[in-house]
């Protein structure tokens, strides 16, 4: 009994140890606006878009700054009309001309954090450069926490 309990030890942290990436995570597919756009008046409404479900709960967020870093956001981000793969954050009225920063973090349906931003801008004046990493990302060190959590709940 004592060996069998050893070798399903085993086995359990070598699979942990040797799996791969999922590839499940979700994948920013669209956003309004669009990345490095330019607008004439400022949206109301900034939305994201992905080809699976994804989850805000504790974690999740879209963060919307102006390019001082000063939100911009009205209200928490939500899924508009209850639609799990899009989410969206309402903006303040009157915002001034200048680039804004879009940040969001999301889970998505395999648990995992899924993380990114874009800017875009109002009227006139330079696409500023941002501080914040762009493109779709999953933070390695948190998803490695979520992998070892998921298989210790399993176990």
């Amino acid at each position: 009994m004592k060996r069998f309990l050893i070798a399903l030890f085993g086995l359990f942290f070598g699979a942990l140890l040797f799996a791969g990436p999922a590839s499940a995570h979700a994948t920013l597919e669209l956003t309004s606006p669009s990345d490095g756009s330019r607008l004439k008046t400022a949206p109301k409404t900034v939305t994201l878009s992905f080809d699976q479900n994804v989850g805000l709960g504790s974690i999740g967020y879209v963060h919307v700054t102006d390019q001082d870093g000063s939100r911009v956001d009205a209200r928490a981000a939500y899924h508009p009309h209850g639609d799990g793969s899009r989410v969206a954050d309402d903006l303040r009225d009157s915002l001034g001309d200048g680039t804004y920063t879009v940040s969001y973090r999301v889970v998505s349906e395999d648990s995992h954090p899924v993380a990114g931003s874009f800017r875009f801008v109002v009227g006139n004046g330079p696409l500023l450069a941002s501080s914040v990493p762009g493109g779709s990302t999953v933070n390695h060190s948190t998803g490695l926490l979520f992998d070892v959590a998921r298989w210790v709940a399993y176990g």
